[in-house]
């Protein structure tokens, strides 16, 4: 793989994830992190990814509408890579399945989803190219 070409990756990922993090906090989710470097998760490791603090004193499927819409959220653009942009359409098809097993209809998922990547567009390639930059991006519990 030629320089050019891992820039070209490393700036579609940081996209596609800086579009699943700016997504979860604008639908009032608590984002940990957001990585393009690599991590681990118990004993699995990720490529790339967004750590969002789970609520645990909250009723099943109370978060699902704003999970969906950030699961969604990367569909909505394109990155820059063809294989990234088909990982965002299969991330996409995976959280309207979500939402649809708990009753939220998928046009209020899309919709929401549309309204935060054109109202946040800015804040997005802000932190894609903080990502790029960085490779890991770290927000406390309070933010």
């Amino acid at each position: 793989m030629t320089a050019i070409t891992e820039t070209r990756i490393r700036e579609a990922v940081a996209v596609h994830e800086a579009h699943h993090a700016v997504a979860a906090m604008e639908m009032g989710l608590s984002v940990a992190f957001v990585d393009i470097e690599g991590f681990f998760f118990g004993t699995k490791e990720f490529v790339a990814g967004v750590g969002i603090r789970a609520a645990t004193d909250q009723p099943e499927g109370r978060n699902v509408l704003p999970m969906a819409v950030a699961i969604i959220a990367p569909s909505l653009t394109e990155s820059g890579d063809a294989s990234v942009d088909r990982y965002a359409s299969l991330e996409r098809e995976a959280g309207l399945i979500l939402a649809g097993r708990h009753g939220i209809d998928s046009q209020e998922v899309i919709e929401s989803a549309e309204y935060i990547v054109w109202k946040e567009w800015d804040e997005i390639r802000m932190l894609a190219n903080r990502l790029v930059a960085e490779g890991r991006v770290e927000w406390d519990a309070a933010s």
